[in-house]
């Protein structure tokens, strides 16, 4: 049966960090007090720096990495 097997123990926030530099760099460069209703919109980083959308592929590889290792099992601490 799917979804019986326990999982392996995880700890932390995978891709926390570098959501925060994300989206505290984006602020920055948008201005400040410019309201940026969807920091993910394709458009917008579309034209954002290489050094933000950069911090974005490294949170969504550390979350997809953080995914995959929990499938391990019980037998394995991440």
């Amino acid at each position: 049966r799917e979804g019986t097997r326990p999982a392996a123990r995880t700890h932390g926030h995978p891709g926390g960090w570098y959501r925060e530099q994300f989206l505290t760099l984006l602020h920055e460069w948008a201005g400040r007090g410019v309201d940026v209703p969807d920091p993910y919109d394709p458009q917008l980083l579309a034209r954002a720096p290489r050094e933000l959308r950069h911090l974005l592929a490294e949170a969504v590889a550390e979350e997809d990495t953080a995914r995959a290792l929990a499938t391990l099992g019980i037998g394995f601490t991440v």
